[in-house]
């Protein structure tokens, strides 16, 4: 009897994942746009509207860090080892129980009776 375990490599990220795709883009702007405003300067009269807008990208910036590299891959990694464990351990429950010998039947004793005046 040979256990057999899934192939790790199903649960890797394909290549092409839209997801990182963008990711990886809006980084590569997001630094971009720090970069030129370090370098040329922000102008005097589009400061307020400049600096709401690189709080808002780096909001969403900081939520994409998380994503990658925080809580959320943490957590979706612990799932992915807990259905992993739990379908190794219904692989050796169900091997157990094929190879466990059927108990035998022991019919139990019949009552006595017992007269209420003895």
């Amino acid at each position: 009897m040979t256990m057999e375990l899934p192939d790790r490599r199903s649960n890797d990220t394909p290549i092409f994942d839209p997801a990182r795709i963008l990711a990886t883009i809006y980084t590569l702007g997001y630094f971009f746009i720090v970069y030129l405003m370090m370098t040329k300067g922000i102008p005097v009269e589009n400061k307020d509207t400049v600096n709401q807008l690189i709080g808002a990208l780096t909001i969403i910036q900081t939520a994409i860090v998380q994503y990658y590299f925080g809580g959320s891959k943490s957590a979706e990694k612990a799932q992915t080892q807990i259905a992993d464990s739990k379908a190794k351990s219904d692989i050796v429950i169900g091997e157990i129980a094929k190879a466990a010998p059927v108990p035998a039947v022991i019919p139990a004793p019949a009552p006595t009776e017992t007269k209420a005046g003895s």
